[in-house]
């Protein structure tokens, strides 16, 4: 159940979400890319930080 409580889920089902309706929405190749881009850096970042407490690594 703490999966689902995870915020790097939601983006990214909100990311797919905002592809797949990108047609009817009518966005653009470069927001859907844009999109993409924007998912990716937060999910990436997100895990890194994780990562990086999940360590114990200090700033």
């Amino acid at each position: 159940m703490d999966k689902l409580k995870s915020r790097k889920l939601w983006v990214s089902l909100g990311g797919l979400l905002l592809v797949l309706l990108s047609g009817p929405l009518g966005l653009g190749a470069t927001a859907v890319a844009a999109i993409g881009a924007i998912v990716a850096a937060y999910v990436g970042g997100q895990g890194y930080v994780d990562g990086q407490a999940a360590t114990g690594a200090k700033e």
